[in-house]
């Protein structure tokens, strides 16, 4: 009897084929509107504190990552660094600034994070295990337009001291790049200066939306599609630190923003 015997197929109980693919398909370089399920505090074996977000679109794909909001203990755990005598904020600190304050209206370090148990991935047994994390409640369920890129990253493994290196492999991923209102599409900068109509959005997904930006080569370029020819883009790039406590007060140089200019369109 053949091994194929039995193997038939049928429309009544059995669904047929469908064109879909396999796996977690990653975004493609645009502007997604967003729905934030979780947002908790985590920390880094270098002492570097990251917002960990998790992400849903209206079809219900997720989008997970983690931005560092201070630096390592090495560089003082902060949320800033100096550069040419100035202060400047980390860019994951931006980012998740923004999207506190483009969601519910209040600086991040404003925020008061609950206390709950979430299974989170170890990566020294390589499975999910209870952890008590502090959790960003305030932001669950509000709704958040980001600029999303598309990039391909080298894939890196441990060395022998205790430094990544790249395997001559590379991977998609996907990185949160710009924050915008959901109910508006305005930023941080344009609420600020008081603007009405988003005009960055705009600027945004000209320069960016359908690109592919890669650094597995050490430098960042964007690509349009997989025949075009890359221009370097010196405007991103890794953030030279490991990305203090993230609520301190922001360095007199770096002052705060009005929170009132932000409740005018609050999700």
């Amino acid at each position: 009897m053949s091994l194929l015997q039995g193997i038939n197929t049928t429309t009544d109980t059995v669904e047929e084929e469908k064109d879909v693919l396999g796996g977690y398909q990653p975004f493609e370089s645009d502007v997604y509107e967003f729905s934030i399920k979780l947002a908790y505090l985590d920390e880094a074996v270098s002492g570097a504190i990251s917002v960990n977000f998790t992400l849903e679109d209206a079809q219900g794909k997720t989008l997970r990552t983690t931005e560092y909001i201070t630096s390592g203990n090495a560089k003082g755990r902060k949320n800033y660094y100096e550069k040419d005598g100035k202060k400047r904020y980390l860019p994951g600190f931006n980012l998740v600034n923004s999207i506190s304050l483009l969601s519910v209206g209040k600086e991040l370090h404003k925020l008061t994070p609950t206390t709950g148990v979430l299974k989170i991935y170890d990566y020294k047994t390589q499975k999910e295990l209870p952890k008590e994390c502090e959790i960003l409640s305030e932001l669950q369920g509000v709704k958040i337009k980001i600029g999303v890129l598309q990039e391909i990253v080298d894939k890196v493994q441990k060395a022998a001291d205790g430094s990544y290196v790249p395997t001559g492999e590379t991977r998609v991923q996907n990185s949160i790049n710009k924050v915008f209102r959901a109910s508006d599409g305005l930023t941080v900068a344009e609420i600020k200066a008081q603007v009405t109509e988003p005009e960055f959005l705009q600027t945004w997904l000209k320069k960016n939306k359908g690109t592919i930006r890669t650094t597995a080569t050490g430098k960042t370029t964007i690509l349009t599609n997989a025949n075009s020819v890359p221009t370097t883009d010196n405007t991103s790039g890794s953030n030279p630190f490991a990305s203090k406590n993230p609520f301190e007060t922001p360095p007199e140089t770096l002052p705060e923003t009005t929170p009132d200019l932000f409740k005018k369109g609050d999700n």
